[in-house]
């Protein structure tokens, strides 16, 4: 499975983004520690129906890992980068408020959308 996969920083929750396999979840960790991660998420039994399952995961110790495919080169960019600062710190700086919400092709569609828009502030100690 090739994407985007990673840990919310509380530890919580797992974020699974396939590229390969085309799906999204996000996942409730069960367990993480240096010897063992564990999600739960839906899955199949063995006659093939519904249920929740438990994934493990351990350290992988077998050989060195290399991969397939080397890392997306990302060719659009909203603005000016910047690199010198932690994102946390940059989130962290102020309070934001949402202002619009456009679709893929620019259209706005904030009021179809007015659920995302609101204040918020972001603690970059805490991560939320």
């Amino acid at each position: 499975d090739k994407g985007t996969f990673f840990i919310t920083n509380d530890g919580k929750k797992r974020i699974l983004i396939s590229e390969s396999m085309n799906y999204q979840a996000v996942v409730d960790m069960e367990k993480i520690d240096k010897d063992v991660f564990t999600y739960k998420r839906m899955g199949k039994d063995a006659d093939g129906k519904d249920v929740e399952v438990f994934v493990e995961h351990v350290p992988y110790k077998e050989k060195e890992l290399s991969f397939t495919d080397p890392d997306k080169q990302l060719e659009t960019a909203t603005g000016d980068i910047v690199k010198d600062v932690d994102g946390d710190k940059i989130l962290g700086s102020t309070l934001w408020h949402g202002t619009k919400v456009l679709d893929e092709d620019g259209n706005d569609v904030t009021k179809a959308n007015a659920n995302f828009i609101s204040l918020a502030e972001f603690n970059d100690k805490t991560n939320k």
